[in-house]
């Protein structure tokens, strides 16, 4: 987490003098910090200065779920158009890759730690 804090006061010191968008940094630590302690992977929002793929699809999943609570049969119309996916298929996607991608590293370290415990 050091790391990722010196990164974001590195980055805002660009803007010196500059007006600033803190909204999107905040978003930027708070998504990176998250992946490397949930996924063991930083989204790498700080390094590029914009927000990921995935977590873009949870701002447009949490558009169309404020719309859907003040029209909730739209919802059934949106679905059923041929050929769209809609927001929550692809972050329930996005969410099963980064889990598949933890368990492997997270059986690679159990195997590493136990190795490391039968030489010792």
């Amino acid at each position: 987490m050091n790391r990722l804090s010196d990164l974001l006061i590195q980055k805002l010191s660009q803007y010196e003098g500059q007006p600033v968008v803190i909204n999107d940094w905040c978003h930027f630590i708070t998504f990176d910090i998250m992946g490397e302690l949930g996924f063991g992977q930083s989204y790498c929002q700080l390094e590029s200065g914009r927000l990921h793929n995935a977590i873009d699809q949870i701002t447009k999943f949490l558009r169309i779920g404020v719309c859907a609570i003040q029209v909730p049969w739209l919802v059934n119309i949106v679905q059923s158009i041929p050929g769209l996916e809609d927001p929550q298929t692809l972050l329930r996607k996005f969410s099963e890759r980064c889990m598949d991608e933890r368990e492997k590293v997270s059986a690679i370290d159990e195997q590493l730690q136990f190795s490391h415990g039968l030489r010792y």
